[in-house]
């Protein structure tokens, strides 16, 4: 006589349907968008790009270190990720919910990058050039010796948003 299965929907089933509704067309995405534009209209992302690989041809050395945190901090969210996912399993929380999560604390993750650097130290030709400009009245928030601070806005507008899966954002 052969065994017969029969599978009936238990307790969690709900639960996690309607956690993972959204997953396949939902995602979290962790950076600079095209909203976030200096005065002079140059793309933050563009600049950000620049600082975190280098541009040997403008003699600027690579300096941000995202690459560097990403691998620090893999511990911190994979650890919001098991709390995220483990609340939407118990119903107190939606996917977006969790992805604003997740994507709030690595956009904590990134500012404080930004803060901590220090090294390569500036050159003295950008620490005069940044010294010219606040003479002039353009807006700065250190002394022009602070890596990748010169008028916050990098840190200001590094953001997270939680959208469609390939939306331009």
């Amino acid at each position: 006589m052969a065994a017969r299965v029969v599978r009936t929907p238990g307790p969690a089933r709900k639960p996690l349907e309607t956690a993972l509704e959204g997953v396949s067309r939902r995602e979290g995405q962790v950076g600079w968008f095209a909203s976030s534009v200096y005065p002079n209209g140059t793309q933050v992302a563009y600049v950000a790009a620049i600082q975190e690989f280098g541009s040997p041809t403008n003699n600027i050395p690579p300096r941000m270190g995202l690459r560097g945190m990403f691998k620090q901090v893999q511990q911190l969210w994979a650890k919001t990720v098991s709390y995220a996912s483990k609340r939407m399993l118990r119903g107190e929380g939606t996917f977006d919910d969790a992805l604003e999560l997740i994507g709030g604390v690595a956009e904590g993750s990134i500012r404080k990058q930004i803060v901590s650097v220090w090294e390569p130290p500036l050159k003295q030709a950008t620490i005069d050039a940044r010294d010219r400009r606040r003479a002039s009245g353009e807006p700065s928030t250190n002394s022009g010796a602070k890596p990748l601070n010169d008028t916050g806005y990098m840190i200001a507008t590094a953001t997270h948003i939680v959208a469609n899966k390939g939306s331009a954002t």
